[in-house]
């Protein structure tokens, strides 16, 4: 049997000086041999950012969120980025 579980999903990001920052977070779940997003959310603000959001997940699946983190210039080129993926198994219960 599936049961219905949380997953927060969260992505951060923090300019070391006073820049424009933007942050993606991926969730996806692996199955047929393939991964597939379930859910993407994004967030901007000026020097740092959190990004935080939930979302359903099944037990039995593996998962992993996929977090892309950018510095960007006065005129909203990118001058630095960076990225990071966390994968989780969740196991039938």
């Amino acid at each position: 049997d599936e049961s219905l579980g949380i997953a927060t999903c969260t992505g951060r990001i923090t300019a070391k000086g006073i820049h424009p920052v933007s942050v993606d977070v991926i969730l996806q779940i692996y199955e047929n041999n393939d991964w597939d997003t379930l859910a993407s959310w994004s967030a901007n603000d000026t020097w740092s950012i959190t990004c935080m959001e939930e979302h359903a997940v099944y037990s039995g699946y593996k998962y992993r969120v996929l977090v892309f983190g950018y510095v960007h210039d006065a005129n909203g080129r990118i001058i630095e980025s960076g990225s990071a993926v966390h994968e989780v198994n969740y196991p039938k219960q």
